[in-house]
């Protein structure tokens, strides 16, 4: 069982250009935003044209506690204009149930990536392959792309690991990045994928 022969603890971040998606319960509160790579502005994307009102709270570039209203009068899309370094959250008012969108964007309007946790801290075994791979940062080749074999906990698609997935090896805080095609093999509670990896510095 893989469990039980994992030599490694890995944690998993999946680059996406949304900080949260997400349905506004009956608090109007949404928090546990990730933290963008750079300051930016806050834009929010509603599933329908409705009319209400939102409070941003984080921090500015001075780390200084900061808010910023956005009102919605029969729209979806609005975009705040002050800079957040940090993100707390979100409280909602008037659009209970609605479906939201938390995206980020930079000085000159572009999106602003972020790192959304998929595991914190799961079991794996992570070994090199006998494939060959491009090192796009030196143009050369390296031998032996790493291979990682993942527990499948849940059938969840967004909870199976995806190419461009960030996996950090617990131990040694080594980055690797998940690439081409996952495959999933085992049955029933011995399942799991196998994951092929590039190593990655500075993500």
């Amino acid at each position: 069982m893989l469990v039980s022969l994992a030599r490694n603890r890995i944690s998993v971040k999946r680059q996406s250009t949304t900080g949260k998606s997400t349905t506004i319960d009956n608090t109007g509160i949404v928090d546990s935003l990730p933290t963008p790579f750079q300051p930016c502005s806050i834009l929010l994307e509603l599933g329908s044209t409705s009319t209400g009102s939102a409070v941003i709270e984080g921090t500015d570039n001075t780390d200084t506690s900061q808010s910023e209203t956005l009102s919605f009068t029969s729209a979806k899309l609005r975009q705040g204009i002050k800079i957040f370094k940090t993100i707390t959250r979100i409280v909602f008012t008037g659009l209970n149930g609605k479906t939201v969108k938390v995206k980020y964007r930079g000085l000159d309007g572009s999106s602003v990536k972020v790192q959304n946790i998929i595991y914190s801290c799961i079991n794996a075994q992570i070994s090199a392959s006998r494939q060959n791979w491009n090192n796009d940062r030196s143009g050369t080749v390296e031998n032996g792309n790493i291979k990682i074999m993942i527990p499948l906990y849940c059938a969840n698609d967004e909870n199976k690991i995806q190419a461009g997935d960030l996996i950090m090896d617990l131990e040694s805080n080594q980055t690797y990045l998940a690439t081409g095609m996952i495959l999933e093999e085992g049955v029933g509670i011995n399942r799991f994928q196998i994951v092929y990896a590039e190593r990655r510095e500075r993500t």
